[in-house]
Protein backbone atom coordinates (compact mmCIF):
# COMPACT_ATOMS: atom_id res chain seq x y z
CA UNK A 1 0.00 0.00 0.00
CA UNK A 2 3.02 2.30 0.82
CA UNK A 3 4.62 1.52 -2.26
CA UNK A 4 1.14 2.43 -4.04
CA UNK A 5 0.64 5.70 -2.66
CA UNK A 6 4.37 6.81 -3.28
CA UNK A 7 4.04 6.39 -6.99
CA UNK A 8 0.86 7.86 -7.11
CA UNK A 9 2.36 11.06 -5.58
CA UNK A 10 5.39 10.66 -8.00
CA UNK A 11 3.19 10.28 -10.40
CA UNK A 12 1.32 13.38 -9.98
CA UNK A 13 4.32 15.45 -9.16
CA UNK A 14 6.03 14.62 -12.60
CA UNK A 15 3.13 15.65 -14.83
CA UNK A 16 2.45 18.48 -13.22
CA UNK A 17 3.11 21.12 -16.14
CA UNK A 18 6.28 23.45 -14.07
CA UNK A 19 8.16 20.18 -13.22
CA UNK A 20 7.48 18.69 -16.66
CA UNK A 21 8.65 21.61 -18.34
CA UNK A 22 12.23 21.36 -16.15
CA UNK A 23 12.62 17.47 -16.65
CA UNK A 24 12.39 18.02 -20.29
CA UNK A 25 14.95 21.25 -20.47
CA UNK A 26 17.68 20.01 -18.45
CA UNK A 27 17.14 16.74 -17.56
CA UNK A 28 16.58 14.63 -20.71
CA UNK A 29 19.60 16.14 -22.39
CA UNK A 30 21.61 14.58 -19.57
CA UNK A 31 20.00 11.15 -19.26
CA UNK A 32 21.12 10.73 -23.35
CA UNK A 33 24.71 10.53 -21.90
CA UNK A 34 26.25 6.74 -21.76
CA UNK A 35 27.15 7.93 -18.07
CA UNK A 36 23.61 8.74 -17.17
CA UNK A 37 22.02 5.72 -18.67
CA UNK A 38 24.26 3.33 -16.32
CA UNK A 39 23.16 5.51 -13.26
CA UNK A 40 19.05 5.79 -14.58
CA UNK A 41 19.64 1.33 -15.21
CA UNK A 42 21.11 1.53 -11.18
CA UNK A 43 18.68 3.34 -9.76
CA UNK A 44 15.77 1.92 -11.49
CA UNK A 45 17.31 -1.81 -10.29
CA UNK A 46 17.50 -0.22 -6.74
CA UNK A 47 13.55 0.60 -7.24
CA UNK A 48 13.06 -2.87 -8.42
CA UNK A 49 14.76 -4.01 -4.86
CA UNK A 50 13.14 -1.65 -2.85
CA UNK A 51 9.39 -2.70 -4.11
CA UNK A 52 10.37 -6.25 -4.13
CA UNK A 53 11.15 -5.90 -0.23
CA UNK A 54 8.50 -4.37 0.56
CA UNK A 55 5.88 -6.50 -1.20
CA UNK A 56 7.29 -9.68 0.75
CA UNK A 57 7.80 -7.91 4.04
CA UNK A 58 10.57 -6.79 6.06
CA UNK A 59 12.82 -9.84 7.39
CA UNK A 60 11.80 -10.48 10.60
CA UNK A 61 15.41 -10.22 12.35
CA UNK A 62 14.02 -9.74 16.09
CA UNK A 63 14.63 -12.58 18.63
CA UNK A 64 11.71 -14.12 20.48
CA UNK A 65 11.25 -15.65 23.36
CA UNK A 66 9.38 -18.24 24.52
CA UNK A 67 8.38 -21.90 23.64
CA UNK A 68 7.26 -22.87 20.60
CA UNK A 69 3.50 -22.89 20.66
CA UNK A 70 0.49 -23.96 18.51
CA UNK A 71 -2.79 -21.29 19.47
CA UNK A 72 -5.40 -22.84 16.79
CA UNK A 73 -8.45 -21.06 16.18
CA UNK A 74 -11.31 -22.51 18.03
CA UNK A 75 -14.32 -21.78 15.78
CA UNK A 76 -16.56 -24.97 15.30
CA UNK A 77 -15.48 -24.99 11.74
CA UNK A 78 -14.18 -28.71 10.84
CA UNK A 79 -10.95 -27.25 8.90
CA UNK A 80 -8.86 -25.35 11.38
CA UNK A 81 -6.04 -23.02 9.75
CA UNK A 82 -3.44 -22.43 12.83
CA UNK A 83 -0.55 -19.78 12.01
CA UNK A 84 2.60 -21.62 11.34
CA UNK A 85 5.35 -18.32 11.36
CA UNK A 86 6.89 -18.19 14.47
CA UNK A 87 9.78 -19.43 16.89
CA UNK A 88 11.58 -21.16 13.84
CA UNK A 89 15.85 -21.90 14.67
CA UNK A 90 17.37 -20.81 11.53
CA UNK A 91 21.05 -21.31 10.33
CA UNK A 92 22.78 -19.92 7.41
CA UNK A 93 24.92 -22.79 6.85
CA UNK A 94 24.65 -26.91 5.36
CA UNK A 95 24.51 -29.39 7.87
CA UNK A 96 22.80 -32.75 6.56
CA UNK A 97 22.41 -34.31 10.56
CA UNK A 98 20.19 -31.37 10.71
CA UNK A 99 17.05 -33.25 9.12
CA UNK A 100 17.40 -35.17 12.36
CA UNK A 101 14.58 -35.16 14.98
CA UNK A 102 17.83 -35.77 17.57
CA UNK A 103 19.52 -32.75 16.42
CA UNK A 104 20.55 -29.48 19.00
CA UNK A 105 19.59 -26.40 17.38
CA UNK A 106 19.64 -24.79 20.23
CA UNK A 107 22.04 -22.60 19.21
CA UNK A 108 21.00 -21.34 16.34
CA UNK A 109 19.29 -18.67 15.81
CA UNK A 110 15.37 -17.83 16.42
CA UNK A 111 13.37 -15.82 14.56
CA UNK A 112 9.83 -15.60 12.71
CA UNK A 113 8.77 -16.08 9.01
CA UNK A 114 9.05 -14.42 6.45
CA UNK A 115 12.50 -14.64 6.42
CA UNK A 116 15.12 -13.52 3.60
CA UNK A 117 18.85 -13.80 4.54
CA UNK A 118 19.82 -12.70 1.40
CA UNK A 119 18.16 -8.97 1.72
CA UNK A 120 19.68 -8.81 5.26
CA UNK A 121 22.99 -9.61 4.61
CA UNK A 122 26.04 -7.88 3.81
CA UNK A 123 26.57 -7.00 0.18
CA UNK A 124 28.53 -9.64 -1.86
CA UNK A 125 30.45 -7.17 -4.78
CA UNK A 126 32.06 -7.49 -7.98
CA UNK A 127 33.69 -10.22 -8.76
CA UNK A 128 31.99 -12.80 -6.73
CA UNK A 129 28.68 -11.13 -6.67
CA UNK A 130 25.81 -11.09 -9.07
CA UNK A 131 24.67 -7.77 -10.83
CA UNK A 132 20.89 -9.14 -11.56
CA UNK A 133 20.30 -9.99 -8.08
CA UNK A 134 21.91 -6.83 -6.51
CA UNK A 135 25.27 -8.75 -5.27
CA UNK A 136 23.30 -9.82 -1.99
CA UNK A 137 24.36 -12.93 -0.60
CA UNK A 138 22.76 -16.27 -1.56
CA UNK A 139 23.68 -19.86 -0.02
CA UNK A 140 22.34 -22.72 1.85
CA UNK A 141 20.41 -22.53 5.20
CA UNK A 142 18.45 -24.70 7.10
CA UNK A 143 15.07 -23.98 9.70
CA UNK A 144 13.80 -26.23 12.17
CA UNK A 145 10.42 -26.12 14.20
CA UNK A 146 9.47 -28.15 16.96
CA UNK A 147 5.21 -28.10 17.78
CA UNK A 148 2.92 -30.27 19.53
CA UNK A 149 0.75 -32.22 17.08
CA UNK A 150 -2.69 -30.02 16.87
CA UNK A 151 -5.20 -32.92 16.84
CA UNK A 152 -4.64 -36.92 16.65
CA UNK A 153 -7.90 -37.36 15.09
CA UNK A 154 -8.20 -34.72 12.07
CA UNK A 155 -5.77 -34.98 9.11
CA UNK A 156 -2.94 -32.63 9.42
CA UNK A 157 -1.32 -30.86 6.17
CA UNK A 158 1.37 -27.99 6.53
CA UNK A 159 1.29 -25.18 4.05
CA UNK A 160 4.72 -23.04 2.77
CA UNK A 161 3.32 -20.03 0.66
CA UNK A 162 6.60 -19.82 -0.86
CA UNK A 163 10.35 -21.04 -0.57
CA UNK A 164 13.09 -19.80 -2.50
CA UNK A 165 14.67 -22.44 -3.74
CA UNK A 166 15.22 -25.86 -4.09
CA UNK A 167 13.89 -26.97 -1.70
CA UNK A 168 13.77 -30.22 1.02
CA UNK A 169 11.25 -31.43 4.12
CA UNK A 170 11.35 -33.66 6.11
CA UNK A 171 9.06 -34.23 9.35
CA UNK A 172 10.25 -36.23 12.38
CA UNK A 173 13.42 -37.58 9.89
CA UNK A 174 10.64 -38.62 7.24
CA UNK A 175 11.48 -36.97 4.03
CA UNK A 176 8.55 -35.30 2.19
CA UNK A 177 9.37 -33.47 -0.65
CA UNK A 178 11.77 -31.35 -2.83
CA UNK A 179 10.27 -28.68 -4.32
CA UNK A 180 13.20 -26.79 -7.25
CA UNK A 181 10.79 -24.12 -8.19
CA UNK A 182 10.76 -21.11 -5.87
CA UNK A 183 7.35 -19.12 -6.32
CA UNK A 184 4.47 -21.69 -6.00
CA UNK A 185 3.06 -22.93 -2.30
CA UNK A 186 3.85 -26.37 -1.27
CA UNK A 187 1.41 -28.32 0.53
CA UNK A 188 2.67 -31.60 2.58
CA UNK A 189 0.38 -33.93 4.52
CA UNK A 190 2.27 -35.09 7.53
CA UNK A 191 -0.95 -36.34 9.31
CA UNK A 192 0.92 -40.35 9.42
CA UNK A 193 4.44 -38.68 10.40
CA UNK A 194 3.13 -36.82 13.68
CA UNK A 195 3.91 -38.44 17.43
CA UNK A 196 0.57 -39.59 18.84
CA UNK A 197 1.88 -39.93 22.18
CA UNK A 198 2.84 -36.18 23.41
CA UNK A 199 5.88 -36.05 21.90
CA UNK A 200 6.82 -32.63 20.08
CA UNK A 201 7.01 -32.97 16.44
CA UNK A 202 10.43 -31.51 14.41
CA UNK A 203 9.87 -30.16 10.73
CA UNK A 204 13.25 -29.12 9.09
CA UNK A 205 13.59 -27.68 6.08
CA UNK A 206 16.78 -27.38 3.74
CA UNK A 207 17.03 -24.22 1.44
CA UNK A 208 19.71 -24.31 -1.45
CA UNK A 209 19.53 -21.16 -3.27
CA UNK A 210 23.81 -21.22 -3.92
CA UNK A 211 23.38 -21.68 -7.96
CA UNK A 212 23.11 -18.47 -8.57
CA UNK A 213 22.61 -16.29 -10.92
CA UNK A 214 19.09 -18.06 -11.32
CA UNK A 215 16.94 -14.77 -12.30
CA UNK A 216 17.47 -11.59 -13.89
CA UNK A 217 16.21 -9.55 -10.63
CA UNK A 218 16.33 -10.09 -6.96
CA UNK A 219 14.35 -13.64 -5.16
CA UNK A 220 16.13 -13.36 -2.11
CA UNK A 221 16.29 -16.56 -0.43
CA UNK A 222 14.92 -18.68 2.28
CA UNK A 223 10.72 -19.47 3.28
CA UNK A 224 9.83 -16.05 2.06
CA UNK A 225 6.03 -15.98 2.63
CA UNK A 226 3.85 -17.42 5.35
CA UNK A 227 3.49 -20.78 7.15
CA UNK A 228 0.65 -22.40 7.92
CA UNK A 229 -1.37 -26.21 9.47
CA UNK A 230 -4.29 -26.77 8.33
CA UNK A 231 -6.40 -29.78 9.94
CA UNK A 232 -9.43 -31.24 8.04
CA UNK A 233 -12.13 -33.84 8.50
CA UNK A 234 -11.07 -36.97 6.67
CA UNK A 235 -13.54 -35.99 4.05
CA UNK A 236 -12.98 -32.83 2.47
CA UNK A 237 -12.63 -30.33 -0.29
CA UNK A 238 -9.73 -30.92 -1.97
CA UNK A 239 -6.72 -28.02 -0.68
CA UNK A 240 -4.85 -27.09 -3.65
CA UNK A 241 -8.02 -26.25 -6.84
CA UNK A 242 -10.80 -28.31 -4.42
CA UNK A 243 -12.83 -25.19 -4.87
CA UNK A 244 -12.60 -23.27 -8.21
CA UNK A 245 -15.51 -19.91 -8.26
CA UNK A 246 -16.31 -18.18 -11.53
CA UNK A 247 -18.95 -15.56 -12.43
CA UNK A 248 -20.23 -16.65 -15.98
CA UNK A 249 -22.74 -13.60 -15.92
CA UNK A 250 -22.49 -10.40 -14.08
CA UNK A 251 -25.13 -7.58 -14.51
CA UNK A 252 -27.28 -4.74 -12.46
CA UNK A 253 -29.80 -7.47 -12.47
CA UNK A 254 -28.20 -10.71 -11.78
CA UNK A 255 -25.31 -12.07 -11.19
CA UNK A 256 -24.92 -16.14 -11.60
CA UNK A 257 -21.81 -17.98 -9.72
CA UNK A 258 -20.61 -21.09 -10.60
CA UNK A 259 -19.09 -23.28 -8.39
CA UNK A 260 -16.72 -26.51 -9.25
CA UNK A 261 -15.56 -28.75 -6.31
CA UNK A 262 -13.22 -31.76 -6.07
CA UNK A 263 -14.09 -33.88 -2.84
CA UNK A 264 -11.60 -36.71 -1.29
CA UNK A 265 -13.47 -38.47 0.80
CA UNK A 266 -10.86 -40.79 2.44
CA UNK A 267 -13.59 -42.15 5.88
CA UNK A 268 -17.01 -40.96 5.80
CA UNK A 269 -17.00 -42.24 9.57
CA UNK A 270 -14.18 -41.72 12.56
CA UNK A 271 -15.56 -45.53 13.23
CA UNK A 272 -13.84 -46.27 9.61
CA UNK A 273 -10.77 -44.81 9.98
CA UNK A 274 -10.19 -46.42 13.18
CA UNK A 275 -10.94 -49.63 11.93
CA UNK A 276 -8.37 -48.78 9.53
CA UNK A 277 -5.91 -48.04 11.47
CA UNK A 278 -6.25 -51.22 12.99
CA UNK A 279 -6.57 -53.71 9.95
CA UNK A 280 -6.57 -51.99 6.72
CA UNK A 281 -6.91 -55.13 5.25
CA UNK A 282 -10.31 -55.69 6.15
CA UNK A 283 -11.51 -52.22 5.99
CA UNK A 284 -13.98 -51.89 2.61
CA UNK A 285 -15.22 -48.36 1.37
CA UNK A 286 -18.59 -47.29 2.69
CA UNK A 287 -21.51 -45.43 0.42
CA UNK A 288 -23.31 -42.24 2.41
CA UNK A 289 -25.31 -39.65 0.74
CA UNK A 290 -23.86 -35.98 1.43
CA UNK A 291 -25.59 -32.61 0.98
CA UNK A 292 -22.87 -30.33 -0.76
CA UNK A 293 -24.17 -26.97 0.24
CA UNK A 294 -22.46 -23.43 -1.28
CA UNK A 295 -23.98 -19.97 0.11
CA UNK A 296 -23.23 -16.63 -0.74
CA UNK A 297 -22.32 -13.91 1.78
CA UNK A 298 -23.37 -10.97 1.66
CA UNK A 299 -20.63 -7.92 1.90
CA UNK A 300 -22.38 -7.23 5.77
CA UNK A 301 -22.15 -10.67 6.47
CA UNK A 302 -25.84 -11.75 5.77
CA UNK A 303 -26.29 -15.44 4.00
CA UNK A 304 -27.92 -13.92 0.97
CA UNK A 305 -28.73 -17.81 -0.90
CA UNK A 306 -27.72 -21.31 -0.28
CA UNK A 307 -27.95 -24.19 -3.19
CA UNK A 308 -27.80 -27.66 -1.96
CA UNK A 309 -27.04 -30.80 -3.77
CA UNK A 310 -27.17 -34.79 -2.45
CA UNK A 311 -23.96 -36.53 -3.80
CA UNK A 312 -23.36 -40.24 -3.25
CA UNK A 313 -19.81 -40.54 -1.80
CA UNK A 314 -17.52 -43.54 -1.40
CA UNK A 315 -15.06 -43.82 0.83
CA UNK A 316 -11.42 -44.25 0.33
CA UNK A 317 -12.02 -42.58 -3.66
CA UNK A 318 -10.77 -39.37 -3.87
CA UNK A 319 -11.46 -37.20 -6.57
CA UNK A 320 -15.54 -36.37 -6.57
CA UNK A 321 -16.43 -33.50 -8.53
CA UNK A 322 -19.58 -31.58 -8.35
CA UNK A 323 -20.47 -28.40 -9.66
CA UNK A 324 -23.47 -26.09 -8.65
CA UNK A 325 -24.82 -22.81 -10.03
CA UNK A 326 -26.07 -19.71 -7.57
CA UNK A 327 -28.14 -16.71 -8.57
CA UNK A 328 -27.92 -13.56 -6.61
CA UNK A 329 -30.28 -10.82 -7.97
CA UNK A 330 -29.77 -7.13 -7.42
CA UNK A 331 -25.76 -7.11 -6.83
CA UNK A 332 -23.53 -4.17 -5.62
CA UNK A 333 -21.42 -4.36 -8.33
CA UNK A 334 -17.48 -3.89 -7.49
CA UNK A 335 -15.89 -0.99 -8.41
CA UNK A 336 -13.44 1.67 -7.38
CA UNK A 337 -15.94 3.77 -5.46
CA UNK A 338 -17.96 1.04 -4.17
CA UNK A 339 -14.89 -1.72 -3.70
CA UNK A 340 -17.89 -4.48 -2.18
CA UNK A 341 -16.80 -7.89 -1.87
CA UNK A 342 -19.20 -11.22 -1.66
CA UNK A 343 -17.95 -14.42 -0.29
CA UNK A 344 -19.02 -18.23 -1.34
CA UNK A 345 -19.09 -20.25 1.78
CA UNK A 346 -18.82 -23.71 0.57
CA UNK A 347 -20.17 -27.32 3.18
CA UNK A 348 -20.14 -30.72 3.35
CA UNK A 349 -22.88 -32.08 5.37
CA UNK A 350 -23.77 -35.85 6.83
CA UNK A 351 -26.19 -36.30 8.91
CA UNK A 352 -26.41 -32.62 9.43
CA UNK A 353 -22.90 -32.56 10.65
CA UNK A 354 -20.24 -30.68 9.21
CA UNK A 355 -17.68 -32.71 7.28
CA UNK A 356 -15.71 -29.72 6.15
CA UNK A 357 -16.01 -26.25 5.66
CA UNK A 358 -14.51 -23.54 3.79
Amino acid sequence: MNVVIVMTLFYKAFYNASIKKFFMIYIQPILRTHIAKKTLHSFLFLCYCVFTVVSYGQPNTKEIAGKNVINADTTSSPRQIIPFDDNWRFLLADNTAAKEVSFDDSQWRLLNLPHDWSIEGPVNPPPNGDRNTGYFIHGIGWYRKSFATPDIAKKVVVQFDGIYMNSDVWINGNFLGHRPYGFININYDITEYLNKDGKPNVLAVRVNDAAEPALRRYAGSGIYRHVRLITTGYTQFRLDGGVYVTTPEVSPQKATIKADYIIDPYFLTDTQRLAWIKDAWNVKPETKDVIVQSSVIAPDGKVLTTTETTIELQSMHPGKKVSQTITVSTPLLWSDKTPVLYQLRSTLLLNNQKLDET
